[in-house]
């Protein structure tokens, strides 16, 4: 069961409902994957000329 599902049933009933889902809010969470950055991405799915040319029209120079 994900976070997210466990929360809903312990929201839902018992006498420390704020405090109980505080609980589980500050549990560490894993660290996140390595996934590529957002213009690797952009690189990958459009090309590198055509992500440039998105990025140059989305982002002018000033």
């Amino acid at each position: 069961m994900s976070g997210e599902a466990a929360i809903l049933p312990l929201t839902m009933q018992g006498p420390d409902l704020l405090l109980t889902h505080m609980a589980l809010l500050d549990e560490p969470a894993d660290p996140p994957d390595e996934r590529p950055t957002a213009r690797e991405r952009l690189d990958e799915e459009l090309g590198p000329e055509l992500a440039a040319e998105l990025l140059a029209a989305l982002a002018p120079r000033r």
